[in-house]
């Protein structure tokens, strides 16, 4: 009796072991150079291009965007950590914001979604709107990998009581 309860215990653990393995290895990768595709991209100024470098190294996620527009060229990096732990971070400010106003703080938390396919950055960000006055931005982005290769990022912002709603779509270079 107490080998069967030993080798049922045992089998357990190897199951619970297996499953946790297979959860982190199920990750996607998201390393690589992307480039936006405009046709299957929607709330994105139709002149704008943009290449994003993505390194990875386990939950961490590094992002070089670079942006180029009939204004020229700009480059956005981020970073963002998938472990479920709110952490504090330095937005960058957008770029109508007053030159003399104090810079924006933000606080963020990043995960893994369940399915195996993407994650999720939920972001509150206290800043000054053009005004100069105070205002909470709240931030979701949605990063799925396809089983066609490509990279969507939808991205929620709502700000001033209104709601905005862009998606990107990039294909590996």
């Amino acid at each position: 009796m107490r080998l069967k309860s030993a080798l049922a215990c045992s089998t357990l653990l190897l199951a619970a072991a297996a499953a946790a393995f297979a959860a982190a290895a199920g990750h996607p990768n998201f390393a690589g150079t992307w480039e936006l595709d405009q046709t299957r991209s929607h709330s994105i100024p139709p002149d704008q291009k943009q290449l994003m470098t993505v390194t990875q190294e386990g939950d961490r996620v590094n992002v070089e965007l670079k942006v180029t527009n009939a204004q020229g060229d700009r480059v956005i990096k981020d970073a963002y950590t998938l472990d479920g732990k709110e952490a504090e971070y330095a937005p960058p400010p957008p770029p109508n914001y007053p030159k003399d106003a104090p810079p924006p703080k933000g606080k963020r938390v990043g995960r893994w979604m369940a399915n195996g396919k993407g994650f999720l950055v939920e972001e509150e960000v206290a800043q000054v709107d053009p005004k100069g006055n105070p205002e909470t931005v709240l931030v979701a982005r949605k990063w799925m990998q396809w089983p066609d290769g490509t990279l969507s990022i939808e991205i929620i912002t709502e700000r001033g009581g209104n709601v905005f709603n862009n998606k990107r779509v990039f294909v590996k270079k």
